[in-house]
C-alpha cells in the first residue's frame, strides 16, 4: 500500500513538514487500517525532523517488524514498512 499524497507549499517551503502532517498523519492511520497482514506500506515524506513526523515514524515502528528509510535525489523520503504484525484495523 501507498501513500502518496501532497499539498503546494511554495509559498511557505520552510514549514512544509508542518503543513503536509495531517495529510500524512491521515495517510498512515488509513494504511494500518486497511493493509492486509504481512502487507508492506510505503509513506513519502519530504523531512523527519518535527516531533509529530517522528511520533508517526514511531507508530509504524510498533505496527511492522521492518522499517526502513529510502532517500532519493529528489529530496523526497520514503518510509517502507514491511511484514505488519498487527491486526488489520487495529492501532496501538
Amino acid at each position: 500500500m501507498t501513500a502518496d499524497g501532497s499539498i503546494d507549499c511554495q509559498l511557505d517551503p520552510s514549514r512544509q513538514e508542518t503543513i503536509v502532517y495531517p495529510l500524512v498523519l491521515a495517510e498512515v492511520i488509513s494504511l494500518l487500517q486497511l493493509i492486509a497482514p504481512g502487507g508492506v506500506a510505503v509513506v513519502k515524506m519530504f523531512t523527519m525532523f518535527e516531533s509529530p513526523t517522528v511520533s508517526l515514524v514511531y507508530l509504524l515502528n510498533t505496527a511492522f517488524t521492518k522499517v526502513t528509510f529510502i532517500s532519493c535525489e529528489l529530496r523526497n523520503r520514503f518510509v517502507a514498512a514491511s511484514d505488519q504484525i498487527r491486526e488489520a484495523g487495529t492501532i496501538g
